[in-house]
């Protein structure tokens, strides 16, 4: 059964873009939402082996997310990349959001992600 990844993006170009690169170029199964409160709600119900999240979302902003998933022992698992443009989050970020096992920022580099992808998942394979 192939790993699951959830994308939060709201910007509908680069969601497809992740898309492309987690299921062509990781062989992921991936599921794309555009706001943080379908992602919430999804999140609820559902426990991808990766999220690929950004912050700025509509409805519910990102770092809700991560609080709502640190709370929820069905996310532990959940392998969390945080992608954004927010050049102004400080170096606690993810020593705050515990969740968070990768931060990269805005334009991603489609290598850089394929390999922290893979070095996310390895372990649990």
């Amino acid at each position: 059964m192939p790993k699951t990844a959830l994308i939060v993006e709201d910007n509908k170009d680069l969601a497809e873009t992740f898309d492309l690169v987690l299921s062509q170029m990781v062989g992921l199964q991936t599921h794309v939402l555009h706001d943080g409160q379908e992602a919430s709600d999804y999140l609820l119900a559902t426990a991808p082996d990766l999220l690929l999240l950004d912050l700025h979302l509509p409805y519910v902003n990102g770092q809700t997310i991560l609080e709502q998933m640190a709370q929820n022992p069905k996310q532990q698992n959940t392998r969390v990349i945080v992608a954004t443009a927010d050049v102004f989050l400080d170096d606690d970020f993810e020593s705050v959001y515990t969740a968070v096992n990768k931060l990269m920022f805005k334009p991603v580099s489609i290598n850089a992600l394929v390999s922290a992808v893979r070095e996310l998942l390895e372990p649990f394979s």
